[in-house]
C-alpha cells in the first residue's frame, strides 16, 4: 500500500496542483520605454490620467505558457516616436532622438504588435480558438496606457481611411490585466499602497530573479516573466485563490480596453508607529545581569512606556533580561495589565511575558516551573482576554499583528502549556506522553493530564494534544493515528488549528473528505488571530482544488448501456486499492 503523505506533502501536491491551474494560459508580459509628450513633463506611474501623452520608443512582448517564458516567441522593436525625446526619459532608458533617428515610426509596427497577441501555442490543427482567455502582464500599468495612447493616436491619423469597427483600439483584445506591483500586495509579499509600489529590480531581487537594471524592454519583460512565475506559486502556496478569476477580482486592474491605475491601491503601512530617540536610546543597553532592585525599577519603567506605545522593542529587551531576572519580573509585568485600555496595548505586553516565560534553553531557573504554570495561567487568563484587543492600523496593534504573526495576547496559552507539556526537563519522549500526558489506548487515561485539563481547560488540553500527537508522528510512533482519534473524540481539533489539520488530513487519506472539509470549515469559524487558521485556511482552499478530481472520479458516470452495467447490488471490492 502507498504511504500516507505527511500534511506538509499533501499541502504542497495540493499547491503544485492549483499552480498549474493558474498557469494553464498564456499570459503576454509587455515592457515599454517612452518618452513624454509635449504637454507635460514625464508622468509619474500612479496617475493614469497623465498617460495620453506617452510615446512609445520601444516595445517588447514575451508569451508565457504553462509556466514556461516561450523566449523563442518574443518580439521587440524600437520606434521613432512623433516628438523629441527629453532629457528626462533619455537619462532613465539611454535613448536620445539620434539614437532612433533611423528608426520606423509607430505605424510600421502596429499590425505586427497586434498580430502578436492572438499567439497561442493551445491551438490545434484544425485552428480551434482558445477557450481561455490570455492575459495582459506588465510591472505597473503603464504600459497598457503608453500603448493604448500610440494606437489612439493611429486611429486618429487613419480616421478619414479605416473604419471605426476595424480601428487599431478595437483591434487590441480585451485582456484582462496583471500588474506584478498590485499582485505582490494582493499577496503580501511587499508593502501595500501607492508608497508601497515596489521597483521592478527590487520585486527580482525578492523573487531571486537575475536582473540588471537597463531599462531594455526585453530585459525588463523577460524579468517580470520570471516575477510573474515566482508569484503566482506565492499565490498557490498561500491558498487564498480558487483560481486566476478570484485572483483578477482580487486584483481589480481592469482589462486593455479598460484599464484601471495603481491609484486604485489604497494606502496602508506594515510598518511599526515611530518612536521617539529618547524611548530607543532606553533599549540600547539591555539587562544581561542579575538586575538589582534600582535596575528593575528602571526596566519596569521602560517596560510602562513600550507597552503604552506599543513598542516593537520590548519584546527583544525581555529576551535578553529573562535569562537572568524572568521570575524577578514576571509578577510586576503582569500588573502592567491594570494600565492596558487602549487597544493593542495588552497584546504588546503578552508578546514581552510569552517571552519571559519561554525563556532561554540553558536558563538555570525557569520563570515558569511545570508546576505552576497552568495555575498562574488560571489567575490571569481572564484579566488578558477582558483587555481590549489589537485593532486594525498600525497605531492600535501590537508589534507582533503588525508583523503578520499571531497575536500574544491570544496564543500565550501555548507558551504556558508548553511549560507544562515538556517538564522541567524541557524535552518530549514517549514515556512522558504515556504515563503524564495522554496514556497509550484509543481513549486516554482518566488520570492523564489531557483528561485532567480537558474540563476546565479545554484550549489547554487541545494544544497538548497536538504538542504530543506531533511528535509521535515525528518519530513514527503508531499511538499518533489512535491519539487523532481521540481528539476528534473529545473536540478538541475545533479548538486547535494545527490539531484539525492533522485530523483533516487524516481523514482525507482515508477517504472522508466531506467529513475533512467540514471540520476545517466548522474550526475557522471559531478563528482567532493565529496564524495556524491561515494554513487552515489554504488548506481549504487548496482542497477544493486538488480533491475536486479525485471526488468526481469516484462517482458513478451516466449508464449509456444499461444492459451491460453493473448491477447496484454488486461491488467487486479490491483489497489492495487505495481509498
Amino acid at each position: 500500500m502507498t504511504k500516507a503523505k505527511s500534511p506538509e506533502e499533501a499541502l504542497e501536491a495540493l499547491g503544485e496542483h492549483l499552480y498549474d491551474q493558474l498557469m494553464d494560459r498564456v499570459y503576454f508580459v509587455v515592457d515599454t520605454e517612452y518618452t513624454a509628450g509635449p504637454t507635460h513633463d514625464a508622468p509619474a506611474d500612479d496617475e493614469p490620467d497623465l498617460m495620453a501623452d506617452n510615446h512609445v520608443i520601444s516595445l517588447a512582448i514575451v508569451p508565457v505558457f504553462q509556466g514556461v517564458p516561450q523566449g523563442a516567441d518574443a518580439f521587440y522593436c524600437v520606434m521613432k516616436p512623433a516628438v523629441p525625446i527629453t532629457p528626462a526619459s533619455t537619462k532613465v532608458h539611454k535613448f536620445d532622438d539620434e539614437s532612433v533617428a533611423g528608426e520606423p515610426p509607430f505605424a510600421h509596427w502596429v499590425d505586427e504588435i497586434l498580430a502578436r497577441f492572438d499567439y497561442n501555442p493551445t491551438l490545434s490543427a484544425a485552428g480551434t480558438a482558445p477557450t481561455r482567455t490570455p492575459v495582459w502582464v506588465s510591472h505597473a500599468t503603464v504600459d497598457v496606457h503608453a500603448l493604448r495612447a500610440e494606437l489612439a493616436r493611429y486611429d486618429a491619423s487613419a480616421a478619414g481611411r479605416a473604419d471605426p469597427a476595424g480601428s487599431s483600439l478595437a483591434r487590441l483584445h480585451d485582456l484582462p490585466i496583471l500588474d506584478t506591483v498590485t499582485l505582490g500586495r494582493d499577496l503580501g509579499v511587499m508593502p501595500a499602497g501607492r508608497e508601497g509600489l515596489i521597483k521592478l529590480r527590487d520585486l527580482a531581487a525578492l523573487a531571486k530573479v537575475p536582473f540588471e537594471e537597463t531599462h531594455n524592454a526585453l530585459d525588463d519583460a523577460t524579468a517580470t516573466a520570471d516575477c510573474l512565475l515566482w508569484l503566482m506559486r506565492q499565490a498557490a502556496n498561500t491558498g487564498r485563490f480558487d483560481d486566476l478569476d478570484s485572483v483578477l477580482a482580487r486584483h481589480h486592474r481592469g482589462t486593455t480596453r479598460a484599464p484601471t491605475g495603481p491609484s486604485n491601491v489604497g494606502k496602508r503601512s506594515f510598518t511599526h508607529p515611530k518612536l521617539d530617540a529618547a524611548h530607543r536610546d532606553l533599549h540600547r543597553e539591555p539587562v544581561e545581569r542579575v538586575a538589582d532592585a534600582e535596575d528593575l525599577d528602571a526596566f519596569l519603567a521602560m517596560a510602562h512606556d513600550c507597552v503604552a506605545l506599543r513598542c516593537e522593542l520590548l519584546r527583544p529587551s525581555v529576551a535578553a533580561t529573562a535569562p537572568y531576572n524572568g521570575p524577578a519580573l514576571l509578577d510586576p509585568l503582569v500588573d502592567l495589565l491594570a494600565g492596558c485600555t487602549e487597544p493593542g496595548q495588552a497584546a504588546t505586553l503578552a508578546g514581552a511575558l510569552a517571552e519571559l516565560i519561554a525563556g532561554a534553553a540553558d536558563q538555570p531557573q525557569p520563570t515558569l516551573t511545570a508546576r505552576r504554570a497552568l495555575n498562574w495561567w488560571t489567575v490571569h487568563r481572564a484579566r488578558l482576554a477582558a483587555a481590549p484587543g489589537c485593532g486594525t492600523e498600525p497605531t492600535d496593534a501590537c508589534p507582533d499583528c503588525r508583523a503578520g504573526l499571531s497575536c500574544p495576547q491570544v496564543t500565550l496559552y501555548q507558551v504556558v502549556t508548553d511549560i507544562s507539556v515538556y517538564g522541567e526537563k524541557r524535552s518530549l519522549d514517549y514515556k512522558r506522553i504515556k504515563n503524564v500526558l495522554i496514556g497509550t489506548r484509543a481513549r486516554p487515561s482518566e488520570q492523564s493530564r489531557y483528561i485532567k485539563w480537558h474540563s476546565n481547560h479545554p484550549q489547554e488540553a487541545a494544544w497538548l494534544l497536538y504538542r504530543a500527537i506531533a511528535w509521535e508522528q515525528e518519530h513514527a510512533y503508531g499511538s499518533a493515528g489512535l491519539h487523532l482519534h481521540t481528539a476528534s473524540e473529545f473536540g478538541s481539533d475545533l479548538r486547535e488549528p494545527r490539531l484539525a489539520l492533522l485530523v483533516a488530513q487524516a481523514w482525507v487519506e482515508s477517504g472522508q473528505i466531506d467529513e475533512a472539509t467540514a471540520l476545517v470549515t466548522e474550526t475557522l469559524d471559531r478563528r482567532i488571530r493565529d496564524t495556524a487558521y491561515a494554513d487552515l485556511d489554504a488548506w481549504l482552499t487548496w482542497s477544493r482544488v486538488g480533491l475536486a478530481p479525485r471526488d468526481r472520479s469516484r462517482r458513478r458516470g451516466p449508464i449509456v448501456r444499461p444492459n451491460a452495467a453493473r448491477p447496484d447490488n454488486r461491488q467487486n471490492v479490491n483489497p489492495f486499492a487505495l481509498p
